[in-house]
């Protein structure tokens, strides 16, 4: 029997977000508390924590669940970076939220 479905995982294997959340976290601690953060690492950290804390949204529906998801995942992630003196996970909660980000194909992805 042949198969008639294909799935293909879209987000940051095929597509991107721009501006990414490295990019916006670093500007964000940047312009606020004049802190220069490596992109790099901030990114590697996303990675890490992405493997670890897996968003569904298949199975979180609600923007209450989805900010206590986030906040969480946050808290984790500035505590790897080594912020989370300086900033609470909610400020990136929110700062993400209010770029607008949207998808775009990664590099070296053809049409």
């Amino acid at each position: 029997m042949k198969k008639k479905i294909i799935i293909f995982d879209l987000a940051d294997t095929l597509l991107e977000l721009e501006p990414s959340p490295q990019k916006t976290i670093r500007r964000y601690f940047k312009k606020k508390y004049n802190i220069d953060l490596n992109e790099n690492n901030i990114r590697k950290s996303l990675i890490f924590l992405s493997n670890i804390f897996h968003y569904s949204s298949v199975k979180i529906k609600k923007n209450e669940s989805k900010k206590e998801f986030y906040l969480n995942y946050n808290n984790h992630l500035l505590n790897m970076i080594g912020v989370s003196h300086v900033c609470n996970p909610e400020e990136i909660y929110q700062q993400i939220l209010s770029q607008k980000s949207h998808w775009v194909k990664k590099e070296g992805v053809s049409k």
